[in-house]
């Protein structure tokens, strides 16, 4: 982990659909049905080509320039009168008549970007004659989120309402995307918000690649399923930089950068 300091200047996820593609062949064929899937991710990777450290690079130098914006200004005074109470008419003037904001209050902004790759967790797929020695198989993503190859394929089955056949081959493979949080930290300056502070966060979040045959059929179907949150899911790990969830010591600090003339970035890493 570490704090970049500089001198101040003036979406989420890839969501992928539910595949089914069946074959007209039997259940033998899962691991091949399970490439196909893998190519159509792999096609939308290298058109993610940039970089998530770019990307956050690209939004830190972007969010220097948008803070001081008559518009974000406004916003920000906005979103301070409003978490301290003040009446909607207040909310429609940036400065409004009788309502003063004391010198050196803080207003922190949270906000989220989706990163762009797909980091995959095994070269290939674990595969299992049936179900139940797939419930044998261990499948994790990098020790943070442990499972097995059973308890991930009749999951995925359950929650696309698909019934499996349990005496058939079943595969799966897991990868991961990650989504980025920032904090950041504005002081009163008694005419404008001064970005002072930047603390990163990194949520991980979990995708599964499966493949099955469902009851009376005897093709083979893959299904790709994302446990993100437009599907009701938060993530299975988080990254958080320090004092992410240390609202007293962030304060200090970004009045500290403050009055230094310093903005500082605390990332994830």
């Amino acid at each position: 982990m570490y704090a970049l300091v500089m001198g101040v200047a003036s979406s989420v996820i890839p969501l992928l659909s539910t595949i089914q593609t069946p074959t007209p062949n039997q259940a033998s064929v899962v691991n091949e049905e399970l490439g196909i899937i893998r190519s159509i991710d792999s096609q939308l990777e290298k058109q993610n080509a940039t970089s998530d450290l770019a990307n956050q690079q690209n939004y830190l130098l972007s969010l220097q320039e948008e803070s001081q914006s008559p518009q974000f200004q406004k916003q920000l005074t906005q979103s301070w009168l409003s978490s301290h109470g003040y009446s909607t008419e207040a909310l429609n003037t940036s400065n409004p008549n009788g309502i003063s904001i004391p010198v050196g209050s803080i207003n922190v902004v949270t906000t989220y970007s989706a990163g762009t790759n797909i980091y995959w967790d095994d070269t290939t797929s674990k595969w299992a004659a049936d179900l139940s020695i797939a419930y044998t198989i261990a499948d994790d993503i990098a020790s943070y989120w442990m499972g097995t190859v059973g308890g991930i394929v009749n999951n995925v089955a359950n929650l696309v309402m698909v019934p499996l056949t349990a005496s058939q081959p079943v595969s799966s493979q897991l990868y991961h995307t990650y989504s980025y949080g920032y904090k950041n930290v504005y002081v009163y300056t008694g005419g404008s918000w001064w970005l002072a502070l930047t603390l990163e966060d990194r949520e991980w979040y979990r995708h599964a690649v499966v493949s099955y045959v469902p009851q009376g059929s005897t093709a083979a179907f893959g299904t790709v399923y994302n446990y993100v949150p437009s599907n009701g899911y938060g993530p299975f790990h988080v990254d958080y930089s320090y004092y992410w969830n240390d609202q007293s010591e962030m304060d200090q600090i970004a009045e500290q950068d403050y009055q230094e003339g310093i903005y500082r970035v605390y990332s994830w890493t």
